[in-house]
């Protein structure tokens, strides 16, 4: 089913029920043998089990303040442990120039996922630790005569 965006709301459309949709594995996934679907995580109330903690700054509901347990935040990092954070300096770049740039530049063996957050951060995934390293010890990396930042998310 394509989205179509209009000022109309779509008639007698509903949502899919995500118990009855699956992810399909990609082509790679197929290819590699590695077709095992994400686990859809069951929707749990931290607040009740006292994982999260909300505090308001100074009483104030616009500014709240949220505490994770260790265990809460070290789940919430784990798909991002052996992810490259990267910034083009001076120069802003969109997600798809980005990307085709660092194809370009880096000439990966394996494939890469990136993720923009904000203020010129990507976050970026590798397929392969190889082509991690190669970035990590290769460089300077340049785009349009500017400098690329690379370092490992903490």
């Amino acid at each position: 089913m394509d989205f179509v965006f209009t000022a109309q709301p779509p008639q007698n459309k509903k949502p899919p029920d995500p118990k009855l949709s699956s992810a399909k594995p990609s082509f790679r996934d197929k290819l590699m043998g590695t077709n095992q679907q994400i686990p859809i995580r069951e929707k749990e109330d931290m607040l009740e089990k006292k994982l999260v903690r909300i505090e308001l700054e100074d009483g104030n509901r616009l500014l709240p303040k949220v505490y994770l347990e260790p265990q809460v935040f070290q789940e919430l990092c784990t798909p991002w442990k052996d992810a490259l954070v990267v910034k083009l300096l001076g120069k802003k770049l969109g997600y798809n120039t980005m990307k085709e740039r660092l194809q370009k530049i880096w000439k990966l063996q394996g494939g890469l996922e990136i993720m923009d957050n904000d203020n010129g951060f990507y976050m970026v995934k590798l397929d392969l630790a190889a082509d991690k390293e190669k970035i990590i010890t290769g460089g300077p990396w340049l785009i349009h005569d500017h400098c690329l930042a690379v370092s490992h998310w903490l």
